[in-house]
């Protein structure tokens, strides 16, 4: 499952959904660590290395450009920061910032 609040989707099971691929923590790089959590909205200090977020939580320009390289899996790129949240249980998404969070309109895509 994605560790963000709110999110169902997952690997397996009935939220699985195959067009969605899921990313490791930085916990190497706590600098970058501390942007992911703090966007997450969530209380956490350090999440687990089995813990994961997947890629609904980023925007397009997070992942690699690879226009001759069909895989399903993108990659993400080493400074990318996750920052399309659903945080009410009103469904919006809200993008997360250092600065705190901001409603955006929900797209179908």
């Amino acid at each position: 499952y994605c560790a963000a609040l709110n999110c169902q989707n997952a690997t397996s099971g009935v939220y699985k959904n195959s067009s969605v691929s899921f990313y490791s923590f930085p916990l190497q790089n706590k600098a970058l660590l501390r942007q992911w959590i703090q966007n997450m909205g969530r209380d956490m200090e350090i999440p687990s290395k089995y813990q994961r977020l997947c890629s609904a939580h980023f925007e397009e320009s997070s992942f690699e450009s690879r226009p001759f390289k069909v895989r399903k899996n993108r990659r993400l790129l080493k400074e990318a920061v996750p920052s399309k949240f659903i945080l009410g249980e009103d469904g919006k998404w809200l993008v997360g910032t250092p600065q705190g969070f901001c409603s955006v309109m929900r797209s179908n895509s």
